[in-house]
């Protein structure tokens, strides 16, 4: 148990009497119990325990740094008399400051867990501190456990782990105050800059690992910092540091007279990366170290002295190379371009002439082209006398690889610096004298003019069709290339090229490809309409329907009668009757009825019939066609009737000829069907425009001797109908109606008993004649997806007509007899 007594040394009052202390009870991790007497003197009461004696000091605190931002506690100076334990919760020291300083803490105790806290305090503050000190000692330990405290309004403070200081919302302080309230352990300031780049010193301080967030403005150069209040004195000092004026950096440039200024300045760099006292920048790429360079470089570096260990980090010298001018850019200090320029004075100087011989051969292009090319360059020296060139040199090749960089050199003034070249035309090589620096140019420029002519260079493509008439999509094409001008008779007179180069388009039906000669230029735009015009388009599949109802109706009464007197023998010569016909009989059946009397003076005959016929003819043709395409589809039934012709034949000699008959049979053929010619095409919307010619003829009864009778249909239209629906395209309807008879004058005419006196023909007849269609789109979208709604339209004609199979197989030609399969039992896998 540990016992906190707290007590100021201010005088009480006398007439105050001493107040009966006020115990308060701890629990630590050892389950301890510590009771904490506190007299009210009128300082306040720490909920941890301890008693605070109050004693007057001067306003120096004794946490209070150089430049450390000051907390101000009213009862700061408030001695703790307490014995703590060895370990101690974290919550437990968080509630022991916060009651002493009339703090409201507020924090995750997710976040920060059943963390200890081990003290071991060995100095005065083991017995005894000051509450100033005691807040000192919770900052200490909120840091070290990785957590933040900042104070909002009022007296709430915030206690989150560092990571989460910015989301506490951290106070903002003023340059000028060196006081903070207390609980603001993490607090923001703004560092106003005046030499030095906000990002150098938010890279220096996060080095130092002193910020917990660092933030700069570019535009005015202001430092924002958040970090531990007790870290700002020490911040503001390194600020103070590092924010002085630099040295000035000046601009120049030296003409370089013996070395190409790319060269310099690499060497430049390698020898300040080797002396290490100069930092270069070059603007081109590094490459590596030459060995002359190395001994310049180990050469120098043997004079010069050197320098201290850890040098101040400073802006390098930057340096770029003017090829165009052979000129050396710099900028930086004053010291350091002169440390450069003493460089360039010992690189800058006259070489001596190690050239040497080498032989470059060449595969693709004759090497008096390439000799030609590089004098151009004036990469070698123009030869006294002109190189006879071979009869048969390879045309110069079109094709150029991307540039490439060529190693600079020197410029040469006189025409004797430039290498010697001459053509070995038995090797078809060069032999080239030069200097290694004139040799790797040389080398870098016929790798760009020796190459193999690439795919792109040759002036023919072939392009392979896949939907398109290679004959027709050429015809298309050469109306755009070329006009062709025709007099009045069709014959061509002259052809006139709508373009500038010639363009030559040949249709290959073998390969069902197009082959067209043309600049590269050309063969953009015409592989990109080829492309568009030889889309798969979309199919149609048109199903018509002709459909042909007849219907008959006829009646006929006839009543005949015959009076003869004195009997029908004697007036048989007259009126042709039968005097044999005596005796009646009755019959009817087949939808007729016929009766007859018959004595010697009376004959009566009646017949009466009516008959009705209804026919129907159905053609169903199905046609599958491309869009924009004609398709056809026929069918015919062809009969033949025998035509007999008889020829007189004279024959003998004369005065004894003999006439005589040939006679020659011969068969006409008489065609009737049905023939459908179609052409769709597809519009917007799913709608499609059909041209439609639709003809049927069929034959008639007839005798077979003679030519048959034949009625014939024909519908010819354009029509445009919604994708999958059935509409009629037309029909025609044929009535022919009689009603007559014969009767006798006067007795034909009296109401019903007329009826005996006369006969009745009616007849009607009636036809109709309907002619519907059907178009499906099957789009290739997706050619699969397109093939696959085709295939389920097949396969679901495939099964009606494999229905008909089977009813066709199964028929019984003996009832009760199963019957023997027709082979192939299937047409469509009949092999």
């Amino acid at each position: 148990m540990a016992t906190v007594s707290v007590f100021t040394e201010e005088q009480r009052p006398p007439q105050q009497a001493p107040a009966e202390p006020v115990k308060a009870q701890v629990t630590t991790e050892d389950k301890a119990q510590v009771t904490t007497p506190v007299e009210e003197t009128g300082s306040h009461v720490d909920p941890n325990g301890g008693a605070v004696e109050a004693r007057e000091k001067d306003g120096n605190t004794p946490s209070a740094g150089r430049g450390r931002l000051q907390v101000p506690l009213d009862n700061g100076d408030d001695v703790l008399a307490l014995t703590l334990p060895e370990k101690l919760s974290l919550v437990q020291l968080i509630d022991l400051v916060g009651e002493y300083l009339r703090l409201d803490c507020v924090y995750d105790a997710e976040k920060i867990g059943n963390q200890t806290v081990t003290l071991k305090l060995h100095s005065k503050a083991q017995s005894e501190i000051c509450v100033r000190d005691l807040y000192c000692l919770l900052e200490t330990v909120l840091k070290f456990k990785g957590l933040a405290m900042t104070r909002q309004e009022g007296d709430v403070v915030t206690i989150v782990p560092a990571a989460e200081a910015l989301e506490a919302d951290p106070e903002l302080v003023d340059p000028n105050t060196r006081s903070v309230r207390a609980g603001d352990m993490v607090v923001t300031r703004a560092f106003q800059l005046q030499h030095v780049d906000a990002s150098s010193v938010t890279t220096l301080l996060q080095a130092m690992k002193l910020g917990v967030a660092v933030s700069g403005v570019a535009e005015n150069q202001t430092l924002f910092v958040t970090c531990y209040a007790h870290r700002m004195g020490r911040i503001a000092q390194l600020v103070e540091m590092v924010d002085k004026p630099g040295k000035p950096r000046e601009f120049r440039f030296r003409q370089l007279k013996h070395t190409a200024a790319t060269t310099l300045a690499q060497k430049i760099l390698a020898l300040a990366q080797e002396l290490g006292n100069i930092p270069v920048i070059v603007a081109s790429p590094a490459k590596e170290t030459p060995e002359a360079t190395a001994r310049i470089v180990r050469r120098l570096k043997s004079a010069v002295e050197p320098e201290q260990a850890s040098a101040p980090t400073e802006q390098g010298v930057y340096l770029d190379a003017d090829d165009r001018t052979n000129r050396v850019l710099m900028v930086g200090s004053r010291d350091q371009l002169r440390a450069v320029e003493e460089l360039i004075d010992a690189l800058d100087i006259p070489g001596q002439n190690l050239r040497i011989v080498r032989v470059y051969g060449v595969e693709h292009v004759e090497a008096v082209d390439v000799m030609e090319k590089l004098t151009r360059l004036k990469l070698v020296a123009a030869q006294d006398a002109p190189v006879e060139r071979p009869a048969a040199a390879l045309p110069p090749n079109p094709n150029l690889n991307p540039p490439a960089v060529l190693p600079a050199r020197a410029p040469a003034v006189e025409s004797e610096a430039l290498p010697q070249a001459v053509v070995l035309e038995a090797a078809n090589s060069l032999l080239v004298r030069a200097t290694q620096d004139q040799h790797a140019g040389i080398e870098a420029t016929i790798r760009q003019i020796d190459v193999e002519p690439r795919k792109e260079a040759i002036p023919y493509e072939i392009y392979f069709l896949e939907n398109q008439d290679p004959t027709e999509l050429a015809e298309v094409l050469g109306m755009l290339v070329q006009e062709t001008v025709k007099d009045k008779d069709g014959k061509v007179e002259k052809v006139i090229p709508r373009t500038e180069e010639q363009i030559t388009i040949v249709p290959d039906k073998t390969t069902y490809s197009l082959i067209v000669y043309a600049s590269r230029k050309n063969q953009q735009w015409i592989a990109e309409m080829v492309k568009q015009l030889d889309m798969r388009r979309p199919q149609v599949l048109i199903d018509c329907t002709l459909v042909e109802v007849t219907k008959s109706d006829a009646f006929n009464y006839d009543l005949n009668v015959l009076r003869s007197s004195p009997d029908i023998t004697s007036t048989s010569s007259i009126t042709g009757a039968e005097p044999n016909g005596l005796g009646k009989f009755l019959q009817w059946g087949g939808g007729g009825l016929a009766a007859f009397y018959g004595d010697n003076e009376v004959q009566a005959l009646l017949r009466t019939m009516q008959s009705k016929n209804y026919g129907r003819v159905l053609a169903k043709p199905k046609l599958l066609v491309n869009d924009n395409e004609q398709g056809k589809i026929e069918t015919k039934d062809t009969t033949y009737v025998e035509v007999t012709s008889s020829i007189p034949v004279s024959s003998g000699a004369a005065g004894n000829q003999t006439s005589l008959v040939q006679t020659s049979v011969n068969y006409s053929p008489y065609e009737a069907g049905i023939s459908l010619d179609i052409t769709p095409h597809i519009s917007e919307g799913d709608l499609l425009r059909l041209d439609v010619m639709l003809t049927r003829s069929d034959f008639l009864k007839s005798v077979a001797t003679r030519p048959p009778n034949t009625r014939s249909n024909t519908v010819d239209t354009a029509v445009t109908l919604p994708n999958g629906s059935t509409v009629i395209l037309g029909g025609l309807m044929k009535m022919n109606q009689n009603k007559g008879g014969s009767k006798v004058p006067i007795l034909g005419d009296i109401p019903i008993i007329g009826g005996l006196f006369r006969s009745i023909n009616n007849e009607d007849t009636q036809s109709k004649l309907y002619v519907f269609v059907k178009a499906e789109i099957i789009r290739p979208a997706g050619i699969l997806q397109g093939m696959e709604e085709l295939k389920a339209i097949s396969e679901t004609n495939r099964r009606a007509f494999e229905k008909h199979e089977r009813e066709f197989q199964t028929y019984q030609d003996w009832p009760g007899i199963k019957p023997r399969p027709v082979e192939p039992a299937k047409v469509l896998e009949a092999r």
